[in-house]
């Protein structure tokens, strides 16, 4: 394997240089989520009165060489002081997974970024630089810190430069997967059992996974004015909020995030608003033992629009269902009451669709912490490992004899195929009758034994004459 030096300024190289490492080991394309959330400062003197604030980002990370991702999603911002400011656009951009280069276990990466966006009624361009590293948490997410720089243009001359910094929390749907081709990491190959029996793998089965700290999930929703004196002012509009719950319990947590919207009643002068929430979250189908996760939360919310800053609060409430070990989708829907210095308070409804992630199951829920519940896994104690076996879900496919041939394959499953297998009868070794070491198809004595020094050098298997 040839080496080559990282550059981001010929990401081409870059792509050629790793790719002849596996160009025999061709790998379908991954699609995973990433979501950033961090703290945003003004950098510049000139602008440096927008003070404070924090940022989100959702992105859709479509990877189709292992060290490149294409990153394209949303991007909310809200920043507090004598010139407050609220962003909400989208962002597309490419992000280098340069830890691929060098085997690295974290997911050491760089991206960049175009946004495009309003704030207040104008519209904005802007590039994001991002440098991150992210550690496995469980199964397929990893999460990590991060640090960007962003540059927002402004009609007015006056350019807008932020420093963020915060968790960057990378999920990919598609791990851990049974199907043997499916696409891995080279630092991170797919967990493997390979057990000489099921009960020699449940003696020596993992410790159930413990809870992680922490909860990431995002909402994507429709909005509507529904008081009187804001219904036709705010009309309908759009946009995303990106939170982290904190478990206190399993059935309780604290739930922070950001959150946007942009509003389009007058179509010619839309309305940007983005702001801060925090409060709390109820699992109550955690609390009653049910499948899923059902919940209810409130949160008080503080945020900009167009550098006027509102308080207020919301409720809320959802039910998302399993879709893959730790992904959980669902409707929510959800009521914002915002102050307003100019009328009374400003009521919205809400309704989307929510996304949370989930930790595997301890206890009697999924033991092994692999893709099966403990409810369909007849092996709940075993990883499934890279193949599982067809006619047993959860389990890993038997090798007694630990040749490379699973013993439902293997026509001599306790007798290891060794260093000569035999190509008519898979998972066997070619016949010695004899016993000699010297197999009977190259044997010119099969029936007497050669061993040792009383071998004859010129017919292999016969004894010295």
């Amino acid at each position: 394997m040839r080496r080559c030096a990282p550059s981001l300024a010929i990401a081409l190289g870059v792509l050629a240089c790793s790719g002849t490492a596996r160009a025999e080991d061709p790998r379908p394309p991954e699609v995973g989520l990433a979501l950033d959330l961090a703290g945003a400062v003004g950098l510049d003197d000139e602008t440096f009165g927008i003070g404070a604030g924090q940022s989100a980002s959702l992105a859709l990370l479509v990877r189709p060489h292992p060290v490149i991702s294409i990153a394209g999603g949303a991007h909310i911002l809200a920043l507090y002081g004598e010139q407050p400011l609220a962003f909400f656009g989208t962002r597309l951009g490419l992000r280098l997974h340069w830890g691929e280069l060098f085997g690295i276990d974290p997911d050491a990466w760089l991206e960049v970024s175009h946004l495009y966006g309003l704030s207040g009624p104008v519209v904005r361009h802007g590039l994001d630089f991002g440098v991150g590293i992210a550690f496995s948490l469980f199964d397929a997410v990893a999460a990590g810190p991060s640090i960007r720089v962003q540059w927002i243009d402004d009609p007015d001359g006056t350019d807008v430069w932020i420093l963020l910094f915060g968790l960057t929390i990378v999920g990919w749907p598609g791990r851990p997967a049974n199907a043997p081709d499916a696409w891995v990491s080279r630092a991170r190959p797919p967990r493997h059992v390979a057990a000489t029996s099921f009960a020699e793998a449940h003696a020596r089965a993992p410790e159930p996974p413990s809870r992680p700290w922490l909860l990431p999930d995002v909402e994507l929703f429709g909005v509507h004015g529904v008081d009187d004196d804001h219904r036709d002012a705010i009309g309908f509009g759009g946009g995303a909020t990106a939170a982290v719950d904190f478990p206190i319990v399993s059935w309780l947590g604290v739930h922070a995030g950001v959150t946007g919207m942009v509003m389009t009643a007058q179509a010619a002068n839309p309305v940007a608003w983005a702001g801060t929430r925090l409060g709390l979250r109820l699992h109550w189908t955690d609390a009653a033992h049910i499948e899923g996760d059902g919940w209810l939360d409130a949160h008080h919310v503080y945020g900009v629009s167009g550098g006027v800053a509102t308080h207020g609060g919301d409720v809320g409430a959802g039910y998302a269902f399993d879709v893959t070990s730790f992904l959980r989708i669902g409707p929510a829907v959800r009521l914002t009451i915002l102050s307003d210095p100019g009328a009374g308070p400003a009521m919205m409804l809400s309704i989307g669709l929510s996304a949370s992630i989930r930790p595997p199951e301890a206890g009697p829920g999924n033991t092994d912490g692999d893709t099966f519940l403990d409810r369909d896994d007849r092996c709940h104690r075993t990883e499934v490992g890279v193949e599982g076996d067809r006619e047993n879900p959860g389990c890993p496919i038997v090798d007694r004899d630990a040749d490379g041939v699973p013993d439902d394959r293997d026509l001599c499953d306790s007798e290891p195929a060794g260093a000569d297998p035999d190509p008519a009868r898979r998972g066997c070794p070619l016949r010695d009758r004899d016993g000699d070491g010297a197999v009977d198809v190259h044997d010119f004595c099969p029936d007497v034994s050669a061993a040792g020094d009383a071998s004859d050098p010129l017919r292999d298997g016969c004894p010295f004459e």
